[in-house]
């Protein structure tokens, strides 16, 4: 973690505590509804949201004071890019007091999110859960507010390439999120089959030359572009186009220090 990501992930946290407690709860290390969860792609911290019985809510803590809010990790996405830490709180307040519920049927999952009171502000059919998950309204105290983000689904054919690619590299990991399937290397993400078609490729500072040079072009998370990052299409992967990408995401992983 970078020390931006790390003073992002702080203030986020700090943020958090401040809504919870403007709303007369306990703060999150002290609150027994919140549990710290598995670190995104060996990274960013995350918080779940536990309710017995339900499925748990994930709230990740990201550069830029992103804030992920979801029953399966990929479902809302809140961005708070260069906000005052009024405005994030004031934000995570909305996040922190909405009604989640959850209707599954045979092929999918639906999930509804919305003011009591008020028509649905958010509405999202997840058909990779398989009717699944089970969302209720016992999140009343702790959401709403959020800005939607369609889900989708990566390209399998992609996904095994990119595999196949990795067979002979060690320390390779796989870790679905946010409708991409990403590739770590020694716990660094390096390469993903992406949710909008084509791959994702983790290049650091070489982004801006790479998206002036070859096809790639620079990705986007809601509203904030991802740096050190860059996007390929299908249709620009000629012959070979695919292991070179591999290998650049590769080696800039591998720059990396392991976690």
């Amino acid at each position: 973690m970078t020390p931006e990501e790390r003073e992002a992930t702080r203030l986020g946290a700090e943020a958090l505590d401040r809504a919870l407690v403007a709303l007369g709860r306990r703060p999150a290390a002290e609150n027994p509804d919140f549990r710290a969860g598995e670190p995104l792609a060996g990274i960013f911290p995350t918080l779940l949201l536990e309710k017995p019985g339900v499925a748990p809510l994930t709230l990740v803590l990201a550069p830029y004071l992103d804030v992920w809010v979801g029953p399966f990790s990929e479902v809302v996405l809140i961005v708070i890019e260069e906000s005052s830490p009024g405005e994030v709180q004031g934000l995570l307040e909305k996040v922190l007091r909405s009604a989640v519920t959850c209707r599954k049927g045979r092929w999918a999952t639906t999930v509804t999110l919305q003011i009591p009171g008020e028509e649905p502000w958010i509405r999202l059919k997840d058909l990779g859960t398989r009717g699944k998950a089970s969302l209720e309204g016992d999140f009343l105290p702790y959401v709403d507010g959020a800005r939607r983000v369609g889900v989708m689904a990566y390209d399998d054919d992609v996904a095994a390439q990119i595999r196949d690619q990795l067979a002979g590299v060690p320390e390779v990991t796989e870790r679905k999120m946010f409708g991409a399937l990403a590739f770590l290397v020694a716990g660094n993400m390096a390469v993903a089959a992406s949710g909008q078609g084509g791959i994702l490729v983790r290049v650091g500072d070489e982004a801006d030359e790479l998206i002036e040079t070859t096809p790639a072009t620079r990705p986007e998370m809601g509203t904030r572009t991802m740096k050190g990052w860059v996007h390929v299409d299908t249709g620009d992967l000629g012959p070979g186009d695919l292991s070179s990408w591999v290998d650049r995401g590769v080696a800039y992983a591998r720059s990396l220090p392991p976690k």
